[in-house]
């Protein structure tokens, strides 16, 4: 009589090298390896290095969620029908960052010496635990020629002395200092001058009448000339 001793499956692990935070790692056990051809086998996984295991069962790949960005360490593990075990198998899979996004608001134009307001809103990351901490943002008037402090504040208002166009832009940043950003042009419309019309109520025959315009223009950067009429128009 000859006992027929059991010896353990073995399987190539298979996980990524990377992800993208907030995809999926998928693994899998596969190439199984036993010599009791008579065997079948089931599989069971860990998305925490062996903290926590799913239920051993037939599927022989499962997905792991991510969160956020960093290292996750995987583990897989497959066994026969006699109970027998692999060793457990275990990949580390780099999580990088992604940037979160957001809407851009920016009006299409605005009067000359009128305020230019604009904002980021709706922000959104593929990480939670990124959404959880929160953004900040920073915003620039001359076409990123300068910039705001980065700040919890999602709006900013440009103030504008001329008429022309102006580029303004945002972005948002996260607690990895993952950015997007964002540019729109603004149409800045002339505003017509207006003044205050000077002239005495009454002179004396032969006295020059003296007249002036105190002048206001939203335009601040604005230059002026000036006619007048002594018959009418």
């Amino acid at each position: 009589t000859v006992t027929v001793q059991n010896v353990a499956p073995s399987a190539t692990f298979n996980a990524p090298a990377t992800v993208t935070e907030g995809a999926s790692i998928t693994v899998s056990l596969s190439a199984i390896v036993d010599p009791g051809s008579a065997d079948t086998h089931q599989y069971r996984f860990s998305c925490d290095n062996g903290t926590t295991w799913t239920a051993y069962a037939s599927g022989s790949s499962h997905a792991c969620a991510t969160t956020d960005n960093g290292t996750q360490t995987i583990k897989g593990q497959v066994r026969d029908d006699d109970g027998s075990e692999s060793a457990d198998y275990s990949a580390t899979v780099a999580v990088t960052n992604v940037a979160p996004t957001a809407s851009f608001t920016a009006p299409a134009s605005v009067d000359e010496g009128s305020a230019i307001p604009i904002s980021l809103s709706s922000p959104s990351d593929a990480s939670s635990g990124d959404a959880a901490a929160g953004f900040t943002y920073r915003f620039s008037c001359n076409d990123g020629g300068t910039w705001t402090d980065w700040s919890a504040t999602a709006s900013h208002s440009c103030g504008t002395t001329d008429n022309g166009t102006r580029s303004v832009k945002g972005e948002i940043r996260d607690k990895d200092n993952g950015t997007s950003g964002y540019t729109a042009s603004v149409t800045v419309t002339n505003v017509a001058p207006t003044a205050t019309f000077d002239a005495p109520s009454s002179v004396n025959e032969g006295s020059a009448i003296d007249l002036s315009l105190a002048v206001s223009d939203p335009g601040s950067a604005d230059t002026h000339q000036y006619r007048f009429s002594c018959d009418n128009g």
